[in-house]
């Protein structure tokens, strides 16, 4: 684990880019394919981008093949569920589309992040049939930002409950993954994670990957002329607090969305290193997962539309490196790919010595309930 002070070494010292190197290895977790015209799942995100494809070949020409040019070993990407709607089977449609492009030879996943809105009734047959779509299937991510409340219905699923605490219905999904050996990919605003950390705190056996550095809000703005102090505060804050819980995971990526245009100025890319470099000595590099978030062009992938610029892939590989440069070739490897690995490619005997807490913890009440009838 990384000392305290090799931390504080890495936060005050920085590289030039044409200095930086690559990683050796790279596993991409988070990306999204998507073609709206052609797939009656997305009329959710049809109705936001209207008729849009972004496609295998896309995703080759622009991530995977100038990385390999570049001289990293490509390991492989994870797709990452794109906001399909909440009728009943649409989740799991993507799923298999998604597998349909692995089956024809388009497409070569390591694993799959579907979507389910684990408060919904139906919420059980969504995980059954999610598993059935696809044998490549790692995890769920529900993202639960409050524009995005219409898709549930309105309702605030981690704040919404009893004091302002989980909705029961969510809670009730989500405890569910353990049972199916899943992931959760996280996705909220930062001031609904204590919300999150007191339900993440009750299913330790249920691994989470926080998405795009805890999405902060924008905390420099494009029009700014200094960052929001009072924000970065808030999010330091609920961010120690995840960081406690050694089943949680974080995603570096998408660091437009919380200051716009930073590859294109130099104190906006100031603090983003900071950030990050912050987040890494929270978690440890055996936490963190560097990825890009792709799908459509750069400006988009890092900043969700409020940027007009954003770094191309080796781009971005090469400035986390520079920002990486004091940490030692081990903890690199952890924070471009064996972090990544180790959180969604879980092996059998992972997911078996669950299983086999499980059926202990069963055989024990079992044996509390024979003493009591003796």
């Amino acid at each position: 684990m990384r000392s305290a002070n090799s931390a504080a070494i890495a936060l005050a010292f920085g590289t030039s880019l044409t200095d930086a190197a690559l990683p050796k290895k790279f596993f991409n977790t988070h990306h999204h394919l998507l073609d709206t015209a052609n797939n009656t799942f997305s009329t959710f995100l049809q109705s936001l981008l209207g008729n849009m494809s972004y496609l295998p070949e896309n995703y080759a020409e622009s991530v995977v093949e100038p990385v390999k040019a570049a001289g990293v070993e490509w390991l492989g990407s994870i797709h990452m569920e794109m906001l399909p709607g909440n009728n009943p089977g649409d989740g799991p449609s993507e799923v298999a589309w998604i597998q349909s492009l692995v089956d024809d030879g388009k497409y070569d996943a390591k694993g799959i992040v579907g979507s389910c809105d684990l408060s919904a009734d139906d919420a059980m047959t969504c995980l059954t049939d999610l598993k059935a779509a696809s044998p490549l299937l790692v995890g769920v991510r529900w993202v639960l930002l409050r524009w995005l409340f219409p898709r549930n219905g309105g309702k605030d699923l981690l704040q919404g409950g009893v004091d302002g605490g989980v909705l029961p219905s969510f809670e009730k999904g989500y405890a569910a993954l353990a049972d199916h050996n899943l992931t959760f990919d996280m996705q909220c605003e930062v001031n609904q994670l204590p919300s999150f950390f007191e339900l993440a705190s009750r299913y330790p056996d249920i691994p989470v990957c926080i998405n795009h550095l805890g999405r902060p809000a924008i905390v420099w703005g494009v029009n700014d002329t200094e960052a929001n102090q009072t924000a970065i505060s808030e999010w330091r804050t609920n961010m120690k607090a995840m960081a406690s819980l050694s089943h949680v995971y974080v995603k570096i990526s998408m660091l437009g969305h919380i200051v716009p245009n930073w590859i294109a100025d130099e104190d906006r890319e100031a603090l983003v290193k900071q950030m990050v470099l912050e987040t890494v000595a929270l978690f440890g590099p055996e936490r963190c997962i560097v990825n890009f978030n792709w799908w459509l062009n750069a400006a988009v992938s890092d900043s969700d539309f409020f940027g007009s610029v954003g770094p191309e892939p080796v781009e971005f590989l090469q400035k986390t490196m520079s920002w990486f440069q004091n940490y030692t070739e081990e903890e690199k490897e952890w924070l471009y790919w064996k972090s990544a690995e180790t959180f969604y490619l879980r092996t059998d005997e992972d997911k078996g010595s669950k299983e086999e807490d499980k059926g202990t913890k069963e055989e024990d009440k079992g044996t509390k309930e024979e003493d009591k009838g003796t």
